[in-house]
């Protein structure tokens, strides 16, 4: 290695023996104010921006399926029957089970309370319901999982407007006529 070059490297592991990092940064940046145009400043006052900058770690979600809204978690140890009937059912919204739209979320809660407010994703839309279902009894939250429920297993797919149209024109609804289908707990 060159002499020159030797010394320098010497005398750069002097600096940073002798001074703190802070100091170090600090001195660069009072050169930089005065107007010093040397490279070395330019390369110095570079790696202090990159060493500021350091990428956040990326937070980790949890799969759809094991997310739990914050009013029903909230709900473990003080109301464990409650805790119980709601994470159940809000796993099954979450997974999509159970009024897979956005707006079915959406008119259970308007349903249940006029100040619900319509949110744009379904994840928001859930936490809201969770919020509403939290504040209420428990006897009162069965009767709602147990309607949606009931509801889901009568829904063959269709529109309400299509169930009318064919309870009008025949005078039944398709599901009287259907044999219920046993159904596995």
């Amino acid at each position: 290695m060159n002499s020159r070059l030797s010394s320098l490297a010497q005398r750069i592991t002097a600096i940073e023996k002798e001074f703190s990092k802070h100091e170090i940064e600090s001195a660069v940046k009072l050169l930089e104010k005065e107007g010093s145009a040397s490279p070395l400043f330019t390369y110095l006052s570079d790696g202090m921006k990159i060493s500021k900058r350091r990428p956040k770690p990326r937070r980790r979600k949890k799969p759809i399926q094991d997310q739990r809204s914050k009013a029903v978690m909230r709900l473990e140890h003080q109301e464990p029957d409650k805790y119980r009937v709601l994470s159940e059912f809000d796993s099954l919204l979450r997974k999509g089970s159970l009024l897979p739209r956005v707006n079915d979320i959406r008119r259970l809660g308007e349903s249940l309370t006029k100040n619900f407010t319509s949110r744009s994703s379904r994840r928001d839309s859930i936490s809201k319901l969770m919020d509403v279902l939290a504040a209420r009894s428990l006897h009162e939250i069965t009767t709602v999982v147990d309607g949606v429920m009931s509801n889901d297993e009568a829904d063959t797919g269709e529109s309400d407007y299509q169930r009318l149209a064919d309870f009008i024109i025949t005078g039944k609804s398709r599901h009287s006529r259907r044999e219920p289908e046993p159904r596995l707990l």
